[in-house]
């Protein structure tokens, strides 16, 4: 009996100071360079984005509706109303509309502090729209 054990324990000791092959083994995590950490990290998608304009439809259903939803979904939800703005005379009309959806969302019972509001100047000025993040 003390023979087997004696021989079965140097055994043991020595599967011990093994590590396992696995996909780490071939294939070992890299960490990102400095380029690739330098890049932004791409916006994901809005859940509501609002075109500005002289046709501007009536948004507040849509709103509305989104609150409503998200709400339901995940009650601790906040959001983030992104205004694109262009380097002209209206740049305070947009941030205007931007703020009046923020007062939209807090009326539809989300806490003043789960609303963020942001602006972000369009170089060229292509995109004039607010859209609308859930996080």
């Amino acid at each position: 009996m003390y023979r087997r054990l004696s021989l079965i324990l140097p055994l043991l000791a020595g599967l011990a100071s093994c590590t396992l092959i696995d996909q780490r083994t071939f294939y070992p995590p890299t960490r990102p360079g400095a380029a690739e950490l330098a890049r932004p990290a791409p916006l994901d998608t809005p859940a509501l984005t609002l075109r500005i304009g002289p046709a501007e439809p009536d948004w507040h259903q849509a709103v509305a509706d989104l609150v409503q939803t998200t709400l339901a979904r995940t009650p601790n939800a906040s959001f983030e109303v992104v205004a694109s703005i262009v380097r002209s005379g209206e740049d305070a009309a947009q941030a205007q509309t931007a703020r009046d959806v923020a007062k939209a969302i807090t009326a539809g019972g989300v806490l003043p502090s789960k609303v963020r509001l942001a602006l972000r100047a369009e170089p060229n000025g292509a995109a004039r729209d607010i859209r609308v993040f859930v996080r």
